[in-house]
């Protein structure tokens, strides 16, 4: 009886830790309250998107605003320009880091058109997509 009553107790205990131990983060994003001394920063966090093609790699520049509130920065990629695949992203504003300034090279594979795009996360999760950069397949004669 005593081996039961123990672990009703540890079941109980578990129950209650699942239960009440978690916490809610949507609630904490809700409820947090913005500084009056920090100035209001325009929606779109993005200043310029741009690209070069070269012999080898296609090249990706992009620079953030001042006092953005971006997350992260996703490369995205289409061939066709429909449908784009994850590239790599990019942690922003982590720690007090304050770069604004990004680049990034892209090795070409064959001669396909492609197509590139950013998409940025903002703190609250609202997502904006860049301007489409594309590179057509090269020719020589």
């Amino acid at each position: 009886m005593l081996v039961i009553r123990i672990l009703a107790f540890i079941l109980l205990c578990l129950y209650s830790l699942l239960v009440f131990g978690q916490q809610d983060h949507n609630l904490q994003k809700t409820t947090s309250f913005p500084v009056a001394s920090q100035p209001q920063v325009s929606e779109s966090a993005l200043v310029s998107f741009e690209g070069n093609d070269s012999d080898e790699k296609i090249r990706l520049q992009w620079t953030l605003t001042e006092g953005n509130k971006a997350n992260s920065v996703m490369i995205e990629k289409s061939y066709t320009g429909d449908t784009y695949q994850y590239v790599v992203d990019f942690w922003v504003n982590l720690d007090g880091d304050s770069t604004k300034n990004f680049r990034w090279a892209d090795s070409k594979k064959g001669n396909k058109p492609s197509y590139y795009r950013l998409r940025i996360t903002d703190d609250r999760g609202k997502v904006e997509y860049s301007n489409i950069l594309y590179f057509s397949e090269q020719k020589d004669k």
